[in-house]
This record gives structure tokens, C-alpha cells and sequence, in this order.
């Protein structure tokens, strides 16, 4: 019988070794999600009277950070997973088309895990208001975009509906 010279042995095992260690180190296998998940837990309206001719139509999001992974032996960080809205867009259907917009969100993170988180949104100005009068709908898309501190893309979308009142 004839023995295969160890070196040979030893270069396949190490050639093999390094294919497999390249093959798990591709681009295409890096996780490009957030740990986080927004999840919408309310949604109040303010200021919708007509007769308020103090106020704007405001809309609040309450909302928590919830973790995508809930692995016990690799879980997720809360502070690099922490969310941050960069910018909001209300898109509006008619007859408040001059509305629609976007703006640059303040500059605060939600830290993964966190609970009862609000974002109070301006979607209709007083003037605005009044001019529409008492019965008429507000129908609207609210797109915040944002991401973890990791740069993963977080997004929070929900549409938005009131009727002013008298």
C-alpha cells in the first residue's frame, strides 16, 4: 500500500480551510437589517375644531422600539441599535395637495427596547384649517426615514385620517 505524503494532506485541509472561511465572509451574507421594529401603539389627534383658532391639526405616534432579534446568547445592543427619524414626509390626497411636503426631523434616537415613544407631527395649520371648515376630511401618508446608529435603514410608515369638526 502506498502512504500519501503528509504535506500533501496538510495543503488540501489548509486549501480547504480557506475556500469555506471566504465563502462565509461574503458581502452578500452581511445582515443590511436593523435590529429595530417600530411598532405604532396609538395615534391622537389634536386641534381639529374649526372654532380653535389657536391651534394647528397635530398628530401624535406613540410608538415602541422593538428587537427583531430575541436571541438570549446574541442580543441586540440598545444603544447601536437605537433609531433616528432624518426625515418626514406628509403626502396628502386633495383637495390639500399644497400641503404636501418634507422636512428634516429633530435630532433624537429611540434606544432599542424603549416603550410609549412619541413623535408629534404638525399635518394641518391653522388658516389652513379654518379655510377648509367644519366636515371636511384630512387624508394623508406620513413616511419617516430613519436609521439605527449603525446605519441600517429604519422606516416608520402610517397613514393618517380626521374630519374637522365645528
Amino acid at each position: 500500500m502506498k502512504r500519501v505524503p503528509r504535506p500533501l494532506v496538510l495543503a488540501a485541509l489548509t486549501a480547504a480551510l480557506v475556500l469555506h472561511g471566504a465563502g462565509c465572509s461574503r458581502v452578500g451574507n452581511e445582515n443590511q437589517a436593523s435590529d429595530a421594529i417600530i411598532a405604532i401603539k396609538l395615534i391622537s389627534y389634536d386641534g381639529q375644531s374649526v372654532g380653535d383658532t389657536t391651534k394647528d391639526v397635530t398628530a401624535t405616534i406613540l410608538f415602541d422600539v422593538l428587537k427583531r432579534n430575541n436571541s438570549t446568547v446574541f442580543p441586540g445592543d440598545p444603544n447601536l441599535n437605537a433609531v433616528s427619524f432624518t426625515t418626514i414626509t406628509l403626502t396628502y390626497d386633495p383637495p390639500f395637495t399644497a400641503l404636501s411636503g418634507s422636512g428634516v426631523s429633530s435630532n433624537v434616537s429611540f434606544p432599542l427596547g424603549s416603550t410609549s415613544n412619541k413623535i408629534v407631527l404638525d399635518i394641518m395649520p391653522e388658516a389652513a384649517k379654518v379655510a377648509a371648515g367644519a366636515g371636511a376630511g384630512l387624508t394623508l401618508f406620513a413616511h419617516l426615514n430613519g436609521q439605527d446608529l449603525l446605519g441600517r435603514p429604519v422606516d416608520l410608515d402610517t397613514p393618517l385620517a380626521i374630519t374637522l369638526i365645528p
